[in-house]
């Protein structure tokens, strides 16, 4: 078995020490327990491996370890797919064999559920989405003469992995790579943005940069990038910056359809990152507020949930940034959708606005809906579906869904980030 090469941490606080791995962190590091009961938090380590590890720093209530050796690898270790995985910080468990990690994750679910006291309640297999379909990403931009394109590194986010493929987004994105590099090395772009956002849209590739700081492109820059535009048909590409958005190449918008409607895009926008993914949920979601005539959909975003449930039902969407409200609203023109703009972190909906709907729906940010949930706990609607991408927070709301007279019907995990620590679920609640 080859040996893994020593990271550049700070020299360990403890002799090097043989470790068997018993299960898989929240961040996707493989823990150990020592003899002392301390933690060990290990990178790139699989369920079953008996490692030679060194430790370094504390980490919440355990340590950080590197793996010196593989002695003896668990049964779910692979080689993995990508030449850059271990240097290349997007990915961390593309050494686990891909049809074990939605299994994997689903226990890191069950455990924050449980550490809120849910137990007994329907988990659903793992829904996976397949590696190679991520449509969105972000890539950093290096500084300097050689400008690079990549991820950063793991465990260093100063320095940036150059890709020369990526596994996880679909082909077309990765082929961009190449002509993007070029491009930021001919114009000097690297200087003034830190990131590129790629989005596949319906009607071709949107791209957002990002500034780095207070600068902004020269003229010849921007006349670079409209000449790329449109040697590779790119529909849109945007710059940003403290002030906001502005297309430097526009040769048609980029259009998303859900359901029945058609979104022109802004320049700046939250969006599922597979299509695989975004209907996945919606296929949970409808057939959980079948039945309802009046639907609440909370952290809307652009409408990928609204457009679908207001072919049958009058459903009304809450988001707070204003340039996606502004397109669901002009997308929603002859359809049963109502589109506000709303804070509900500062201002959720209350119990008597809450009477008007038979079934809500809330997709919040990482952070989750605590308050949004405590007013839902201390209303009637009958049917509650919750979207999450955090464990711990949708733990925490389900308690206080639960704690108010909810049943939680099932929850079912998506992982729609396969080599990724990052898990999507759907809980399905009934009064």
């Amino acid at each position: 078995m080859p040996r893994n090469n020593r990271r550049n941490d700070k020299t360990p606080a403890l002799p090097p020490l043989e470790v068997t791995v018993e299960r898989l962190g929240a961040r996707g590091d493989g823990i150990a327990t020592l003899e002392t009961g301390d933690r060990l938090y290990i990178p790139l380590a699989a369920p079953g491996d008996r490692l030679q590890v060194g430790v370094g720093k504390k980490r919440g209530d355990g340590r950080i370890a590197h793996i010196i050796d593989v002695l003896k690898p668990g049964d779910g270790r692979v080689d993995p797919p990508c030449r850059h995985f271990g240097r290349c910080g997007g990915c961390a468990l593309q050494h686990l064999r891909e049809e074990s990690i939605g299994g994997l994750k689903s226990v890191i679910l069950e455990q924050a559920l449980g550490r809120q006291g849910i137990r007994n309640f329907v988990l659903a297999p793992a829904v996976t989405v397949p590696p190679g379909r991520r449509r969105r990403a972000e890539f950093a931009i290096s500084r300097g003469r050689n400008t690079t394109i990549g991820f950063h590194r793991a465990g260093q986010a100063s320095s940036i992995v150059e890709l020369a493929e990526c596994a996880v987004v679909i082909p077309k994105i990765a082929e961009l790579l190449p002509e993007l590099r070029a491009l930021c090395r001919v114009t000097s772009l690297g200087e003034s943005a830190s990131d590129i956002r790629i989005t596949k849209t319906d009607t071709g590739f949107d791209l957002l940069i990002a500034a780095r700081g207070h600068r902004e492109p020269n003229a010849e820059c921007r006349q670079e990038i409209a000449a790329f535009a449109e040697r590779l048909d790119i529909a849109r590409i945007s710059w940003v910056d403290q002030n906001g958005a502005e297309p430097l190449a526009l040769r048609r918008r980029p259009i998303l359809h859900f359901g029945p409607a058609a979104l022109e895009l802004p320049e700046r926008y939250f969006l599922q990152p597979s299509v695989e993914g975004e209907r996945t949920i919606a296929g949970l979601t409808l057939p959980a507020i079948a039945g309802a005539d009046r639907i609440a959909d909370l952290y809307a975003g652009l409408g990928s949930l609204s457009f679908p449930m207001a072919a049958n039902a009058k459903v009304t969407a809450f988001e707070i940034d204003e340039a996606m409200v502004t397109a669901a609203r002009h997308a929603s023109s002859g359809l049963s959708l109502t589109v506000e703009q709303r804070d509900l972190a500062r201002s959720p909906l209350t119990e008597p606005e809450l009477k008007d709907f038979d079934a809500v729906v809330f997709d919040p940010p990482r952070a989750g809906a605590r308050e949004q949930a405590n007013n839902l706990a201390r209303s009637e609607v009958p049917i509650v579906v919750a979207v999450s991408c955090n464990p711990s927070t949708l733990a925490r709301d389900l308690r206080i869904l639960r704690d108010g007279g909810y049943r939680i019907d099932r929850i079912i995990p998506v992982d729609q980030f396969t080599w990724s620590a990052e898990l999507e679920a759907v809980a399905i609640l009934r009064r």
